[in-house]
């Protein structure tokens, strides 16, 4: 199911968790963050509405994150990571590195019409597969003989 995302637009200055609000939908089953998004109060008001709470786990002042909170922020990371290829498509393949201050709405145009190109140049894969030109991948393999077993079974492609 296709869910429609949001994009928010704020000053520089002002901090994630202020704009935490203005993202949450009744729909949401989970969220992911940053540690800048953490917060007690909405990780237990989360946990209340049935809504799985994966942000990044922040160290309490003069003490280390526990080997249990460092193990789920890796966990919660490699899934956010997925999501944050589409920052990367923008600034890296669009060059949309520095934002030039012409107003927040003149710059949340352009926020939303690039999130909407990078979202289309990260399906190109998909639509080539569609057109009958799958992209040439290598297969993925947990190890080495999985790998080796693959490459056995078409050895044309070696």
């Amino acid at each position: 199911m296709l869910s429609k995302s949001q994009i928010e637009i704020a000053a520089a200055n002002e901090a994630d968790i202020n704009i935490l609000r203005k993202l949450l939908r009744a729909e949401d089953e989970v969220i992911f963050g940053d540690a800048g998004y953490s917060s007690d109060e909405y990780k237990w008001g989360s946990r209340q509405l049935g809504i799985r709470w994966c942000v990044q786990d922040k160290r309490k002042p003069g003490q280390n994150l526990p080997g249990s909170q460092k193990k789920r922020n890796r966990k919660h990371s490699t899934i956010r990571a997925r999501m944050e290829h589409v920052f990367r498509v923008i600034k890296r393949q669009f060059g949309f590195i520095r934002t030039r201050y012409r107003g927040l709405m003149k710059n949340a145009v352009q926020v939303n019409m690039l999130m909407g190109l990078a979202n289309l140049y990260l399906l190109r894969a998909i639509a080539d597969g569609l057109r009958g030109n799958p992209l040439k991948m290598p297969p993925k393999a947990d190890d080495e003989l999985q790998t080796e077993e693959i490459w056995q079974q078409n050895p044309a492609e070696k």
